[in-house]
């Protein structure tokens, strides 16, 4: 139910998904322990079981990650890699 919720609904494409994060969407301003960002757990842990049961909810969560590529290719490209480098904690910017 908890990674559910922290989903828009699957009938609602007007929403942007900004990703799961640890606290679910009550948790995302100013103070509020993790703003809202994202942690590598929503693609380990979390995926697979969205994906088996809810492929249009596992949809959601890959477009977030492609979404986040231009900052992890800065990421690898500041610190002398190439190709993508995502973070252990991110916000909808890659970072």
């Amino acid at each position: 139910f908890y990674l559910l919720s922290a989903f828009p609904s699957i009938h609602d494409t007007s929403t942007s998904f900004g990703g799961v994060s640890p606290g679910g969407l009550s948790n995302g301003g100013d103070g509020q322990d993790y703003w809202g960002h994202v942690f590598w757990d929503q693609d380990v842990w979390m995926y697979p079981g969205v994906a088996l049961f809810y492929p249009k909810l596992a949809r959601a969560v890959l477009e977030y990650r492609v979404g986040t590529v231009d900052g992890a290719k800065d990421n690898a490209q500041s610190q002398g890699f190439k190709g993508l480098k995502f973070p252990w904690e991110s916000a909808v910017s890659g970072r």
